[in-house]
């Protein structure tokens, strides 16, 4: 028996003006992405389309050519010889110091020893009092496993200088009968690991040298930041000793020889006291 449609009930499927609704917003999108599309066309590229649609509306093709105009993207300049061997030292550098923190998380050494690249080339600072107690310049027992590794890693790089840069706190100065000042006990802590690597280490005397700056070069965080000195550990931040690998010009372009690949090993010198 066929059933009789009730009068109030609407045919099935989505309402007659969704199909209009639909149609404007999909030329909305098109009128949009149009207008997007014009907002990045060069002069050239500007030209090219208003001729188009010239024609597509049925106008009248302009008479002339257009001319070639010059791109506004820029082109990449030439670099000189001694900017790409500044570019490949520092590619050596950043390689070499990428390695180098790698190991030192592997090792849980990156809350004790800090590395960074500056300007002058590698530098390991050694955080805190890992090295000295306060107002000492003898090294303590400890100190010996993560120094054992910085030796390794400067052996690894035989042709580069060493500068030891030796910094106290700005608390009170030393006892007078230990020290004279804080620019003496910076320099001897400088000393004492000049005279560690020397002796234990094997690093070769002529590549190393030492200085103390006492308290005036205050201790910066990762963003160049002053370290606060308000807190203990804030001024142990500033007792420190930073050991600078130098990089020069004459392994450029590679700041690591890397021990594998050597031919033969490094003859260690004969050493005498300082």
């Amino acid at each position: 028996m066929v059933r009789k449609k009730n009068p109030g009930e609407s045919a099935g499927g989505a309402p007659e003006w969704m199909c209009t609704f639909s149609d404007m917003m999909s030329l909305l999108l098109c009128f949009f992405i149009l207008l997007f599309a014009l907002s990045t066309l060069e002069e050239k590229q500007f030209v090219q389309l208003a001729g188009s649609f010239q024609a597509g509306f049925g106008g009248m093709v302009a008479p002339y050519t257009i001319q070639n105009i010059r791109s506004t993207h820029l082109q990449p300049e030439k670099m000189s010889k001694s900017e790409q061997d500044a570019k490949k030292k520092a590619y050596g550098k950043d390689k070499v110091l990428t390695r180098m923190k790698q190991l030192y998380q592997s090792l849980k050494l990156d809350d004790t020893i800090a590395i960074k690249g500056t300007e002058k080339g590698i530098q390991f600072t050694v955080i805190g009092d890992a090295l000295f107690d306060r107002n000492s310049a003898l090294i303590k027992p400890q100190a010996l496993t993560f120094l054992q590794q910085i030796g390794e890693n400067l052996r690894d790089m035989p042709d580069n200088p060493i500068k030891f840069s030796g910094h106290c706190d700005t608390g009170p100065p030393p006892p007078k009968k230990l020290y004279a000042d804080k620019w003496q006990l910076s320099m001897e802590r400088a000393r004492a690991l000049m005279v560690y690597f020397r002796d234990f280490e094997w690093i070769d005397p002529a590549r190393m040298s030492y200085e103390g700056f006492a308290d005036t070069l205050p201790a910066t965080d990762e963003k160049g930041r002053v370290i606060s000195t308000d807190t203990e550990e804030g001024q142990a931040q500033h007792r420190r000793v930073e050991i600078t690998l130098i990089q020069t010009d004459e392994n450029a372009p590679w700041y690591m020889i890397d021990r594998e690949e050597e031919a033969a090993p490094t003859p260690v010198p004969e050493l005498e006291p300082i």
